[in-house]
């Protein structure tokens, strides 16, 4: 069972994602308001992918699942506010498109609090 942040028909096609870089694919088969169960394509070792995702994966960069999302964003330059586009989310932060940004420079968040 799972939860997802919209209405999904049974017999969509699905993947997911527990361990990071094993994408795992199936196809919905019930729902119920945002809860959807899957029935994936192959017959998977739950024990193995928990047991994998508790240790941080399989030797490579463990990261945490990240949700594709397209959206117009604005993000906060020198106190200049310009358009983004996110691209990305999870709850490690966001991957997001900017002309103004280039490989390799540091973009960091900061509270206005």
């Amino acid at each position: 069972m799972g939860r997802v942040h919209r209405v999904l028909p049974v017999s969509a096609r699905a993947r997911i994602e527990i361990s990071s870089g094993s994408p795992i694919r199936g196809q919905v088969v019930w729902t119920k308001d945002l809860l959807i169960g899957i029935q994936f394509d192959e017959a998977i070792d739950v024990m193995q992918i928990l047991h994998t995702h508790s240790e941080g994966g399989t030797g490579g960069t463990h990261r945490m699942p990240r949700l594709d999302i397209i959206s117009a964003a604005r993000s906060l330059v020198g106190g200049t506010s310009r358009d983004v586009r996110l691209v990305g989310i999870s709850q490690g932060g966001a991957k997001i498109e900017a002309e103004y940004l280039r490989l390799g420079d540091q973009v960091v968040s900061q509270s206005t609090d």
